[in-house]
Parts: C-alpha cells; structure tokens; sequence
C-alpha cells in the first residue's frame, strides 16, 4: 500500500489542489507544483491541465493559456507523444477568449507531424476561432464544420475539452461555430 501511495503521490496531489483552488488558491498553487516536480507522465499533462482550469475559472486566462503551452511542450519531450491535448485546448481557449498572441504558438502545435484528428472537436474549434480572427474565413469555415460534426455525432455539449467545461446546447459557442460555418438559419435561429 505505502508502495502505490508513493506512485500516486502526483495524481493526489492535483486531485487536492484542483478541490481546494476555488476558496483557497495560494495553496492550490502551492499543491499544483509540488505536483509537477513528481515528473509523472501522465500525471504531469493532467497536472497542468487541472492548474490552466483552475486559473481559466479564476479568470486569469493568460496564466492558464501559459500552462497549455507549457503541457504541449511538455507533451512533444514524451517519448510516447502522439498527439497534443494541450494544443487543442490552447486553441480553444485562446481563440474563445480571442487572445491573439497565443495563436500562433497554438498553430504551431497544432501543426506538428501527427496533424489533427478530425475528431478532436477542441482543436478544431479553436482553429475556427483563429482562422475567422485571421480573416482565413474558408480554413475557418471548414475546421467550423467539422468541430460542428463531431458535437452533433456524440450529442455531447463540447467532446474533447477536459479544460474548458462549456454548458451544453444551445451557448455561444456552439452559436459562433454556427456562424463561422456559414450554417446559422436566421429563420430558424433568428438574428
């Protein structure tokens, strides 16, 4: 037991921080780091996934953003990286948040070797959000649509987003994928 403790002890770590980070997040801080120097793998991505949702709900974005580049980079080091989960959060949070300075290292990213699955809703989306920022508005078009394909397939509010925790069906951001697809029904939709 005092073995599987020990192996645990970053998982445990986080869980805390991630429970305690509304009332008290000094000391979530203080846990999320303690958390990061254990060096688990695994662990290490939900690390900092949980402390970039921690600082998201707390509104200091940017400081979560920093935490998704970081997990990406952390990520791309794994000998066992495929693909980064990270990036596809950074992208949907910057471009929900339009922080148009981390658009270009959440492309970055996002462009490496293993592409992005059609399937990852986060990182199409967000490309969306970037593209359309970006005047790109036919790439913008296309990554809408297919963030919207995958929402409509599972009948989840938002698939693939552990940070982001978007309430379901109809918001915003379902609306403004909507829009960028060129698929909003004013008829139907309204104005």
């Amino acid at each position: 037991k005092i073995a599987r403790a020990r192996n645990q002890k970053q998982h445990y770590l986080w869980r805390k921080a991630q429970a305690i980070a509304p009332e008290h997040p000094k000391s979530a801080e203080s846990l999320f780091a303690r958390a990061l120097d254990c060096g688990d793998e695994l662990e290490t991505t939900r690390t900092f996934q949980a402390r970039a949702a921690a600082r998201f709900a707390r509104g200091e974005i940017d400081r979560g953003l920093d935490d998704l580049i970081a997990c990406a980079d952390f990520q791309r080091q794994s000998a066992t990286w495929v693909f980064s989960t990270c990036g596809w959060d950074l992208a949907l949070n910057a471009g929900i948040n339009r922080r148009t300075a981390y658009y270009d290292a959440a492309l970055k990213i996002l462009g490496a070797p293993s592409g992005i699955p059609d399937s990852a809703f986060a990182a199409q989306a967000g490309l969306a959000f970037i593209y359309f920022d970006r005047d790109n508005l036919e790439e913008a078009r296309q990554a809408a649509k297919k963030a919207l394909r995958r929402a409509t397939m599972t009948g989840e509010a938002v698939p693939g987003i552990p940070v982001s925790r978007i309430a379901p069906f109809p918001n915003p951001l379902y609306d403004r994928l909507l829009v960028i697809a060129d698929l909003w029904n004013e008829e139907e939709l309204g104005p």
